[in-house]
């Protein structure tokens, strides 16, 4: 089974379905020529249902099947898929299983009607699934069909498969905060001012092109981080300042499909307090035009933790399964009190607190205050008019 597409082909097509979701057909569609795979199917489920980001995306060969067979099967025999969902949701996420590590008795056709039906019906026999992101308030898994021709998954397929993983996994988390911008305003990059936490577009060059209210305002401070009278980001530091650079450039090679980095992480340490600034780089793709036709950059994200975000925690407390004193413990901790601080504003003993500090931090695996942050702003992003 050899690939006919490229890897560049396949993660460029990602990542404009990160920016526009019915562009996901055609991703799937490139991941699986890439893959060397028959077919392919994405699955996205929020919690949130006031504002639910979900997809159901099949690549073509699922779509061009005859009337009735794919309805038969998800109201006859996809809940025999369940146990797969199950597998994934226990181990940990962007690791690529096979069906065999979740039946071992695959190639028992006769105890397993939806594989008999899949390969008689759809053409199709071995899989392989995971689950793109660990972040509880959504379910996202991949999956990838093989030939029934084929009773064992090429070595180069797991491989290529491995290398869409991260590409794919970030596309979905992007897609986010591009689906609510979308049905708020019609627009992505065009409504970045709309988004609370500090964001720009880098070209390859490091060259920030636009940059909203909240990066503007971070950039104004001079604390650390700065922009250069040629509209390039720098630091103190001549080394972070570089390597911001360096990163905007293996990014935007990434959005161009010759690179294979998927997201870039640092911290910026500031001048005024001992905290840092948490910059994340990753590709961007301007598929709508909003900005240069054809653009291939970077997106890059700076948090701020030092700012009192006013956020609303109840799509956070649901995702993580907070009781309702763990969710406002949880507030006063971003807000940044110490224990003993909570503990006076609640009217409880500081033991209390920390006990629930630490069921806090066994739901939702942090281990500190700016960890807390960050989950809490990737779950749930301050998207308003202000």
């Amino acid at each position: 089974m050899q690939s006919s597409g490229s890897i560049s082909e396949a993660i460029r097509s990602i990542y404009d379905a990160a920016i526009t979701e019915d562009r996901w057909r055609q991703a799937l569609n490139t991941s699986v020529e890439h893959i060397g795979a028959r077919s392919s199917a994405l699955l996205v489920r929020d919690i949130d249902t006031s504002r639910p980001y979900q997809i159901n995306a099949l690549c073509d060969r699922f779509e061009e099947l005859p009337d009735g067979v794919l309805d038969y099967y998800v109201e006859n025999l996809s809940h025999e898929e369940l146990l797969a969902y199950e597998y994934v949701i226990k181990n940990k996420h962007q690791m690529l299983f096979d069906d065999q590590d979740i039946w071992p008795d695959i190639h028992s056709p006769d105890s397993r009607l939806d594989f008999k039906y899949l390969s008689e019906h759809v053409g199709i026999f071995r899989r392989l699934v995971s689950r793109l992101n660990d972040n509880s308030r959504w379910f996202d898994c991949i999956t990838f069909q093989f030939d029934n021709k084929y009773h064992k998954i090429p070595e180069h397929s797991y491989t290529r498969a491995q290398e869409l993983i991260p590409h794919l996994a970030q596309a979905i988390e992007h897609g986010r905060i591009n689906h609510r911008l979308n049905v708020m305003y019609r627009a992505v990059l065009g409504a970045l001012d709309h988004v609370r936490i500090g964001m720009c577009v880098v070209l390859d060059n490091g060259e920030v092109i636009v940059a909203n209210k909240e990066a503007k305002r971070l950039l104004d401070m001079n604390d650390g981080l700065s922009l250069s009278a040629t509209g390039h980001l720098y630091c103190d530091s001549t080394e972070l300042s570089a390597e911001i650079g360096h990163a905007a450039t293996m990014l935007s090679n990434t959005a161009k499909g010759i690179n294979s980095q998927a997201i870039y992480s640092l911290k910026i340490p500031r001048k005024s307090v001992d905290s840092e600034f948490l910059l994340e780089i990753t590709a961007l793709r301007d598929c709508r035009s909003e900005i240069e036709t054809g653009l291939s950059g970077a997106l890059l994200t700076v948090i701020d933790t030092e700012k009192k975000y006013q956020l609303d925690l109840s799509v956070f407390g649901r995702a993580y399964k907070l009781t309702d004193a763990e969710l406002k413990v949880t507030e006063l901790i971003i807000a940044g009190l110490e224990n003993q601080e909570i503990a006076d504003d609640r009217g409880v003993k500081v033991s209390t607190i920390k006990a629930q500090v630490k069921s806090i931090r066994v739901k939702t695996g942090v281990t500190s205050r700016v960890q807390l942050l960050r989950l809490v702003l990737q779950t749930d992003p301050p998207i308003g008019d202000e």
